[in-house]
């Protein structure tokens, strides 16, 4: 879930037209310090995250306050030319790739393992964490989802986001959930969100 507050006129305009069309949005990150792309518009990674609005709110002024739900990945395969104010491209979709269906079931479990050696110490964090891996879509969005809140570095975010191994996603959460783990304390509002 990624909460958004839209106020400037080229995101609203791009709202309006996901809201009257029902379709997906993609969010891309910008790529700090690259040189810009064309026609000056700041650089974007080709691989990005494409949401649906769960729910939005129009205030008096025309911002809006929404609620984005990640609903898979996409790789830009080109940008279309257009009279919108915001960028507008042709995407393909980047579906799972699963290597071994036995050591993505073995992660899994260690996840599970991990969450019970947490929910002692950090019931709030671990209850959140359980949440998320309780919707029941598989093991690539389980690791999404459960990266979401683990991962706030916007470089470590887009490493999982270009990462299409299943087993590399959900050994990167075990990881990260065994420092937490390992240290016995869950890091500040600055680490996890």
């Amino acid at each position: 879930m990624l909460p958004l507050h839209i106020f400037e006129p080229r995101y609203r305009q791009m709202f309006e037209d996901v809201l009257a069309s029902g379709g997906p949005l993609g969010i891309a990150c910008l790529k700090e310090g690259a040189p810009m792309e064309r026609e000056g518009r700041p650089a974007v990674h080709d691989t990005f995250g494409v949401g649906q609005v769960l729910q939005h709110e129009r205030t008096a002024d025309g911002r809006y306050y929404l609620v984005l739900r990640g609903i898979w990945r996409a790789r830009r395969l080109r940008e279309l030319d257009t009279d919108k104010l915001y960028r507008v491209v042709e995407a393909g979709r980047l579906c799972d790739q699963v290597e071994d269906h036995a050591q993505v079931y073995a992660l899994v479990e260690t996840l599970r393992g991990c969450l019970l050696c947490l929910q002692a110490n950090h019931p709030k964090l671990v209850g959140v964490l359980t949440r998320l891996f309780q919707e029941d879509e598989g093991p690539g969005p389980i690791a999404d989802r459960l990266a979401c809140v683990l991962f706030t570095d916007p470089v470590e975010r887009q490493a999982l986001l270009e990462t299409r191994r299943v087993e590399a996603r959900l050994q990167a959460i075990i990881d990260r959930l065994s420092e937490l783990i390992a240290r016995g304390c869950v890091p500040g509002s600055d680490a996890l969100h």
